[in-house]
C-alpha cells in the first residue's frame, strides 16, 4: 500500500477546536435561562414530590400543602433542599452562558428570583420569614454564579 494515500480511519491532522467556546454569551439569554432553571426546576420537582408524598403517605394534597409551609416538617426541608439546588444551578447556568460579569449577573438574577419568591410567599409567611427565605434564595443563586465564574476561568486558561 502506498503511504501517501488517505486513510479514512486515521484521526484528523488539523487541530480541531470548538470555535467560540470561550466567547461571552448574551447577558439576557443567561438571565432568562438561569431564571428558567431556578424557578422552572423548583416547580417541576415540586409536582412529582407532592404526588409521591400523597401516594406514599395517604395524605390529601391540602394536608401536604399545609405541611410544606411548616419549617418543622420534613416536607418543608425536602422542598427547601430542592429549591436551593435549583437556585444554585440557575446561577451556574447564568454564569456559564454569560462568561463575563458573572457575579453581577448572579446578583441581578438572584434579586429578581428572590423578589418573585417574596411576592409569592407574602400570602403564606410572615414578612420576616419571607425576607429570610428571599435572602437565602439570593445567596444560593450567587453561589451558583460564583461556581460558574470559577469554571469559566479554568476553561479559559486550559
Amino acid at each position: 500500500m502506498e503511504s501517501s494515500r488517505h486513510n479514512p480511519f486515521a484521526p484528523p491532522r488539523a487541530k480541531v477546536t470548538d470555535a467560540g467556546a470561550n466567547e461571552p454569551g448574551s447577558r439576557i439569554k443567561a438571565l432568562v435561562l438561569g431564571g428558567l432553571v431556578d424557578v422552572g426546576g423548583s416547580t417541576l420537582i415540586g409536582f412529582p414530590l407532592y404526588i409521591a408524598l400523597q401516594n406514599l403517605s395517604g395524605m390529601s394534597g391540602a394536608q401536604i400543602a399545609a405541611q410544606a409551609i411548616q419549617p418543622s416538617t420534613s416536607i418543608f426541608w425536602l422542598n427547601a433542599v430542592a429549591g436551593a439546588f435549583f437556585s444554585t444551578l440557575g446561577g451556574y447556568v447564568c454564569a456559564r452562558i454569560a462568561k463575563r460579569d458573572e457575579l453581577r449577573l448572579g446578583l441581578l438574577l438572584g434579586s429578581v428570583v428572590a423578589l418573585f419568591g417574596f411576592l409569592v410567599g407574602s400570602a403564606t409567611y410572615s414578612a420576616v420569614a419571607n425576607l429570610m427565605f428571599a435572602l437565602i434564595e439570593l445567596a444560593f443563586v450567587v453561589l451558583g454564579a460564583r461556581i460558574g465564574q470559577d469554571r469559566n476561568r479554568r476553561t479559559a486558561v486550559g
